[in-house]
C-alpha cells in the first residue's frame, strides 16, 4: 500500500512552474504518449490489488531474486501465497533481558560513579637529587687555584620540565703565592648554599642558583674564615646513561662570590649522577 501510494503521489505531482509543466507536456508527447498520460497510469495503479500481480510476476525469473515484506504476519502470508513463494522469516533479536536487569538494579541503587581512568606515572616520588663530583680551576684572593669540590641538589620535580630546591657544593682547592719576600701555598675549602631551579628536556638540563658564600682558608703562616659573601651558580648538563630514573652524565659549573672579600670564582667540570 505505501509504496503504490509513493507511485502515485509521483504521477500526480503538479509541482513547477509553467516552464517545467511544459517540460512535461513536452515529453510525454515526444515519446507518443498523450500530454495527460500520468493520470491515466495514475488511475491504472490506483486500482492494482496484489491478486492482479500474479500473471505480471509470472514473467519474471524470481529464482534469485529477494523479497522484502513488512506488516502484520497474515497479510505477509497471503501475499506470499499469491506470489508462490515460501517466506523465510527473520526473528527480531531477543531483547537483552540480563542487561536491562543490570541497569534496574543501577537505577535502584543510584547513579553510576564516574569511572577515571589513569595512567600510572613510573615516578614513586617527585623528590630529586643530584650529587656532581669534578675539578675545579679558579681563583681566590687573585691567586690561581685548582682542586676538588663536591656538589649535591635536593629538591622536588614539579614537572617533568623544572625542578627546584636546596644545592650545596664545598671542595678543596690549592694554589702557590710566590713573590720577593714571600713564598708560600695556599689552600681553600669553598663552601656554598644556594637554592635553585633546574629546567630538564630530554637528556639535558640546566641549573641556575643564588645563595650564601664563604670560604675557609690555609696557609703556611695563617688559617681562618673570610668573609660571607652573596653567591651564584650557573650550571649545565648532557645525560649519557639513563636506566629507569636513574641517569649519569657530565656537566660544567661556574660559581662565583658575587659580594664578599674572597672575590671566589671557579669553573667545576665533573660527572653527575641524577635522580
Amino acid at each position: 500500500m505505501s509504496a503504490r501510494q509513493r507511485v502515485l503521489a509521483h504521477l500526480l505531482a503538479m509541482t513547477g512552474n509553467a516552464s517545467t509543466l511544459a517540460e512535461k507536456v513536452e515529453h510525454e508527447v515526444s515519446l507518443g504518449r498523450e500530454p495527460t498520460a500520468n493520470i491515466a497510469t495514475a488511475l491504472a495503479v490506483q486500482a492494482l490489488q496484489i491478486d492482479t500481480m500474479a500473471p505480471v510476476l509470472a514473467d519474471l525469473d524470481l529464482a534469485r531474486a529477494q523479497v522484502l515484506v513488512r506488516g502484520p504476519q497474515d497479510a505477509i502470508d497471503q501475499a506470499f501465497a499469491v506470489l508462490g513463494r515460501t517466506p523465510t522469516v527473520v526473528a527480531p533479536e531477543a531483547p537483552q533481558v540480563a542487561a536491562a536487569a543490570d541497569e534496574a538494579d543501577d537505577d535502584a541503587l543510584g547513579p553510576r560513579a564516574p569511572v577515571i581512568r589513569t595512567t600510572k606515572d613510573s615516578r614513586k616520588t617527585n623528590v630529586t637529587f643530584l650529587v656532581a663530583p669534578g675539578y675545579s680551576f679558579g681563583q681566590f684572593a687573585n691567586l690561581d687555584m685548582r682542586g676538588v669540590t663536591v656538589a649535591a641538589d635536593l629538591g622536588f620535580d614539579s614537572s617533568r620540565y623544572l625542578s627546584f630546591g636546596a644545592h650545596t657544593a664545598f671542595g678543596s682547592l690549592s694554589g702557590h703565592y710566590h713573590d720577593f719576600v714571600t713564598d708560600m701555598d695556599v689552600s681553600v675549602i669553598p663552601i656554598s648554599l644556594e637554592i635553585f631551579v633546574r629546567g630538564t628536556y630530554d637528556r639535558y638540563w640546566g641549573e641556575a642558583g643564588i645563595g650564601l658564600h664563604t670560604d675557609l682558608e690555609s696557609s703556611n703562616n695563617s688559617a681562618g674564615a673570610e668573609g660571607m659573601g652573596f653567591s651564584m651558580m650557573v650550571q649545565a648538563g648532557a645525560d649519557i646513561l639513563r636506566f629507569d630514573q636513574h641517569r649519569i652524565g657530565a656537566f660544567l659549573r661556574y660559581d662565583n662570590q658575587v659580594a664578599g672579600e674572597s672575590g671566589f670564582s671557579a669553573f667545576t667540570l665533573g660527572a653527575a649522577y641524577r635522580y
